[in-house]
């Protein structure tokens, strides 16, 4: 099966480590699209193309890098649906995200017949209002990609209940964060937690 995810926050090198375990399982062909320019905790991140961990990383410009709802791509999104000829495109974007808009707009004149999926950690826009500027504009995209995507993940069951109440009735498969336990000390060696006495009025 050919693969193509698109992410904002793929430029991201640790962040990559879920595509390295994807691309590791048998028949599995991907492609990710990232940045080339990304703003993430108001540090920018720079990516270039590279073959790398069984997986092609492909770059293109974003317009308002670190805006993740509101930055889109002005080119690489096309090159990399046509370099990939995905049989699914997994779109690792808010469903009413711009770069949303835009991958499902040329997959339906580049890679028709590929299946798409979104991933969505978002919690707040119960009945399609969003706590953003512009919010009828979000509210179009998310009903575009909830008809033009197969299936969706979300990070927790409170995510999946605000899609069920937007009318997504596909299937929604719950994916939560992963966290990396080697970047972080064993707690056998912790120290031990303080203890406080409780003073006594006098």
């Amino acid at each position: 099966m050919r693969v193509l995810i698109v992410d904002h926050t793929a430029g991201i090198t640790p962040f990559r480590r879920k595509f390295a375990a994807l691309a590791a399982r048998p028949g599995i062909g991907l492609t990710v699209l990232a940045p080339d320019r990304w703003v993430e905790n108001y540090r920018e991140v720079r990516a270039k193309p590279v073959l790398e961990n069984g997986y092609r990383l492909l770059t293109g410009s974003v317009v308002w890098p670190g805006y993740e709802n509101r930055g889109f791509f002005v080119s690489g999104i096309a090159p990399a649906l046509r370099a990939s000829r995905p049989d699914l495109i997994h779109l690792w974007e808010e469903p009413f995200s711009l770069i949303a808009l835009e991958a499902l707009f040329l997959r339906r004149r580049l890679a028709p017949r590929a299946i798409a999926v979104f991933s969505t950690s978002d919690n707040l826009s119960f009945g399609f209002r969003y706590p953003y500027r512009g919010s009828w504009l979000y509210a179009r995209i998310e009903r575009m990609a909830h008809q033009d995507c197969a299936a969706a993940l979300a990070i927790n069951q409170r995510v999946v209940e605000n899609l069920r109440s937007k009318g997504f009735s596909k299937p929604i498969e719950i994916l939560p964060h992963g966290v990396t336990l080697e970047a972080y000390a064993s707690p056998r060696s912790w120290p031990p937690p303080l203890r406080c006495r409780a003073s006594s009025a006098s």
